[in-house]
């Protein structure tokens, strides 16, 4: 796998906590439906990512294999108030947290997306895959098998610490049955990935359909539980995976950054939303705040957690 990329590549919605920090957009928007992306190769990998969906959010007819999007739903534009232009605003704002496979059953996401904060979140959410947009020009017509759609039978381990100094933000969640079809993402087991190398990003920003999202790198990894890189990502993208672009592993769990939007007035339109944008560095941003970049919980963290349950055979 790692000399297949090498050779080709050489080349979260959380409205119920505060300490889910808005994501952002440096220098240029690099987030691309599937179906658009600069890097297909990672297309396969996004297979493996899912969708946290709210299950009243989701309908099903009596005996209909399927499920759709709920009439409810309403559009990006619509629930937060963004400027006409914005990019994916017509698109269905659906999701709340993203994750990712790391075993037969087995997801990891952020852990405010799981934690206490977030009452009943085994309950009252489905985890989905192939929540993605294949007709752009209707894209509150997304079908959902039933193969697609899973429930979660348990929250195996969650650490989310906003407040201590390592500020520990993972989940590790039991889905109700294994996974057919889909192959567990790769994680980095040893070492660490270095600042300045190049990063992906495959999650459900502003609960959109699947983006990938590339042109970015790590800023800074001194810090033992995360690191800081200058990815495109928004709420809803808490849980979603951060690749090694060259490798194809899984570094971590994007799990706060920036705020995504700032507020101004359009003449003749009236107040709305857009996009906060930073040079590629992360400064110059058009709201300030004390966050230095997209923040990554390294698979490290959690996975020494993630192993004992794997080969306890939960």
């Amino acid at each position: 796998m790692k000399n297949m990329l090498v050779s080709l590549l050489v080349f979260g919605i959380t409205l119920f906590n505060a300490h889910a920090v808005e994501k952002i957009i440096y220098g240029e928007d690099n987030r691309f439906d599937l179906m658009n992306s600069p890097l297909p190769i990672y297309n396969e990998m996004a297979r493996s990512t899912v969708a946290m969906i709210k299950k009243d959010r989701l309908f099903k007819e009596e005996g209909s294999p399927f499920f759709s999007i709920s009439k409810s739903v309403k559009t990006l534009k619509k629930s937060l108030n963004l400027c006409e232009e914005e990019k994916f605003s017509d698109q269905p704002h659906l999701s709340h947290c993203s994750g990712f496979l790391v075993g037969d059953d087995i997801i990891v996401t952020a852990g405010h997306c799981a934690s206490s904060r977030m009452q009943n979140s085994c309950e009252n959410f489905y985890w989905v895959f192939d929540y993605k947009i294949s007709d752009p020009k209707d894209p509150f017509g997304i079908l959902f098998p039933e193969e697609n759609v899973y429930g979660c039978k348990q929250v195996l381990s969650v650490k989310f610490e906003p407040w201590s100094d390592k500020k520990t933000d993972y989940a590790i969640i039991q889905l109700d049955r294994k996974v057919t079809g889909r192959k567990p993402l790769v994680l980095r087991k040893e070492g660490q990935v270095q600042v300045d190398e190049p990063l992906v990003l495959i999650g459900y920003p502003w609960g959109l359909p699947a983006k990938m999202s590339h042109n970015a790198q790590v800023l800074r990894n001194n810090n033992e539980t995360w690191f800081s890189a200058n990815l495109d990502s928004f709420e809803g993208n808490s849980g979603s995976a951060v690749f090694n672009e060259l490798t194809g592993e899984v570094e971590g769990i994007l799990v706060r950054g920036k705020p995504d939007s700032i507020g101004q007035y359009v003449p003749g339109v009236g107040f709305c939303k857009t996009l906060n944008y930073c040079r590629h560095d992360g400064t110059n941003c058009q709201t300030h705040d004390r966050i230095d970049g997209e923040h990554v919980t390294k698979v490290s963290v959690f996975l020494k957690d993630l192993e004992s349950f794997l080969n306890s055979g939960n």
